[in-house]
């Protein structure tokens, strides 16, 4: 600074002698001689050169001036970034680097070699020509001087994918002869990974309101953000039309789990997991409930968010709803639901459409089928498959385990006195069903007396409580049930059979699980995801033996002896598999069916014999019966073959 001082002082005092020494002197031309023509000529030919000299010396001058400001500029920019901890990069106005600070050259990874002198663009071998960069500098922070927190993505070939936000501002040395700007760029990709659902981004929270509305309105999966405490803290419109919450300001602040009275809460194990483990947690298509009772089938992804000592601080929930998906699925033959009736055969699936036919109507419908098949999840489905079945009752009642004096007084209520122990008014079944749907399981037990009070019921529409002369108005769907074949029962005089032709209006057969075998799989898959949660277990599948065990067995109990059978699997195993071992003893027979029983003339194999014997503990009556055959032809075949336990069992 002081140099240029020094110079500016002897260019204005050589200005002021030359001015002083050719101070012109007019004469008019007439008076001079032509001698004194030329040697003025000669003169100012002289004058003209010095002066040529003198504007060079100007020149070269005013270039050490610039160059000197240029200095002082960049030894002002270094002394601006020199102490920062974030990168910062200083450039001219013709945007080329004219200095950088250390963390600028380990965030990006290059050198000053490689940077200083060079147009921003051009760094990285180009890899930094991005144009929302080139907006920024060429457009925006023109216009107004100044940007804050100016996002950019971007995926760098030397990098892989960056977000860093930009701050900049244009700044001049202390004579504001020299325009630089000034870029901050700090690298957030720790803190936003938008592979990751953008947790990241919702834990340290920097974005603006506004643009997470916009990244909520963007994703089509519906996302809940919780605490650690599980209390909402946001969630977008996909997610409030899944769970059926209410607007976000009267969610929030409140525990998730208040919103999921209605449905099985299947999400919150992962959400625990979640908060446990404190790893994301994923769960595929599990029934969820809207406010209307409409079955939606969706999966669940849930990640954790945890500060800087990995401590739990919440998660956020990604919800799919794969109802169309699933259904689309169904119409290609895969498994497919109906509330919680499950099956893809051809006979479970006139099932689903007699359902979903009369759901909606108030038709009198007759159940039949054997014990065990899901007869009351039909009932269930009639009721909750209907619109409006969420405001309107649904009562079940099962008719073969009461007395009739106890069934008059559960259907149609009594008043106090009517009986011995009648201290008070009772409400019946009926009344409490009133404008909705009752549900008279085991009908074909009622008695002669009961028939003829549902007949009427049917036919009038009214009823009467026990004890009571008033008679009351019936506006109730009758849904009924039976195992028996009521059409045998009314030949034999059993059954009414014109309360017969009342109650089958329209009939629902259910198939026997022996009749719809391709089901079994799908239920085996359904019966594991409950009974794990259940049971607290992590059961993944059944063996392919157990599966084929189960495909050619007869199940006289139907679905109920499965699930039942199931339950014992999960009860005596240990393992994520269920194997052979695990079942009842009643399988046993089942398991040897195809490699062992051959017929009593053709078990000849010393190998099949000593598996069944090794598997009884050698046990000869087990065994025979393990094989299909007498006790005494085992000892026979023993002796035939050599067979003795002191040397074949080992010790």
């Amino acid at each position: 600074m002081k140099t240029s001082h020094i110079k500016d002082k002897k260019s204005a005092e050589l200005r002021q002698k030359t001015e002083a020494k050719h101070k012109p002197v007019l004469i008019p031309i007439e008076k001079l001689s032509d001698d004194e023509v030329r040697k003025l000529a000669n003169k100012l030919q002289i004058k003209q050169i010095e002066l040529e000299k003198q504007n060079d010396e100007l020149r070269r001058t005013q270039k050490e001036r610039e160059d000197l400001s240029l200095l002082a500029a960049r030894e002002y920019a270094e002394y601006i970034i020199e102490t920062a901890r974030k990168p910062l990069i200083v450039l001219d106005s013709r945007l080329c680097v004219i200095t950088a600070n250390k963390p600028f050259y380990k965030t990006f990874v290059v050198s000053p070699q490689d940077t200083l002198g060079k147009l921003i663009y051009e760094l990285g071998n180009r890899e930094w020509n991005i144009p929302r960069l080139r907006q920024l500098l060429e457009e925006n922070l023109p216009d107004k001087g100044k940007i804050v927190d100016y996002m950019i993505v971007h995926d760098f070939e030397s990098l892989g994918k960056k977000v860093f936000l930009l701050n900049a501002q244009h700044i001049i040395n202390g004579r504001e002869e020299s325009k630089l700007i000034l870029l901050c760029m700090e690298d957030i990709t720790e803190q936003i990974n938008i592979d990751e659902k953008f947790n990241r981004v919702l834990l340290k929270s920097w974005e603006h309101k506004r643009n997470l509305q916009a990244i909520f309105k963007s994703v089509k999966d519906g996302i809940i953000i919780v605490d650690s405490e599980l209390r909402i803290l946001e969630f977008n419109d996909l997610a409030r039309e899944i769970c059926g919450f209410p607007d976000i300001e009267s969610a929030r602040g409140k525990k998730f789990q208040s919103f999921i009275k209605g449905c099985s809460g299947v999400c919150l194990e992962d959400i625990f997991e979640t908060a446990k483990k404190k790893l994301p947690a994923e769960r595929r298509r599990f029934e969820c409930f809207k406010n209307d009772k409409r079955k939606t089938l969706v999966s669940i992804t849930s990640y954790p968010i945890c500060d800087n000592q990995e401590q739990f601080n919440g998660c956020v929930i990604v919800l799919r709803d794969e109802t169309r998906l699933a259904s689309l699925e169904g119409e290609l033959h895969e498994p497919r639901r109906l509330h919680n009736i499950i099956g893809k055969s051809v006979t479970i699936q006139k099932v689903f459409s007699m359902i979903e036919i009369l759901s909606d109507k108030p038709t009198t419908v007759l159940i039949t089928g054997e014990s065990g098949t899901g007869k009351r999840l039909v009932a269930e489905a009639l009721h909750d498959y209907g619109k409006k079945s969420a405001n309107i009752p649904y009562v079940v009642i099962s008719c073969s385990s009461l007395s009739d004096s106890i069934l008059e007084s559960e259907l149609f209520g009594h008043v106090k006195g009517a009986f011995t122990g009648a201290i008070s008014d009772r409400v019946g079944r009926f009344q409490k069903a009133e404008g909705g749907t009752i549900f008279l399981d085991e009908i074909g037990d009622i008695s002669d007396t009961m028939q003829l009070r549902l007949l009427r019921i049917l036919e009038e529409k009214v009823f009467e409580r026990v004890g009571d002369s008033k008679t009351i108005k019936a506006n109730v769907r009758i849904i009924t049930a039976t195992n028996q074949n009521l059409r045998r029962r009314v030949h034999e005089g059993k059954f009414r059979e014109d309360l017969y032709h009342r109650l089958k209006v329209v009939e629902i057969a259910i198939p026997p699980l022996r009749n719809r075998r391709e089901d079994i799989p799908l239920l085996v898959e359904h019966f594991i995801e409950k009974l794990n949660v259940r049971l607290n277990k992590q059961i993944k599948s059944v063996c392919p033996n157990v599966l084929k065990i189960f495909m050619d067995y007869k199940w006289p109990g139907n679905i109920r002896e499965l699930y039942n059978t199931m339950e014992y699997a999960f009860t005596t195993s240990n393992e994520n598999m269920i194997t052979v071992n695990n079942l009842p003893y009643e399988f046993e027979n089942i398991k040897f069916d195809k490699k062992l029983r051959k017929g009593t003339d053709e078990i000849t194999d010393r190998l099949q014999i000593l598996q069944a014997l090794e598997k009884t503990g050698w046990n000869k009556a087990k065994a025979s019966r393990l094989l299909g055959i007498h006790r005494a032809t085992i000892y026979k075949k023993m002796k035939q073959l050599d067979i003795t336990e002191e040397e074949e069992r080992p010790q």
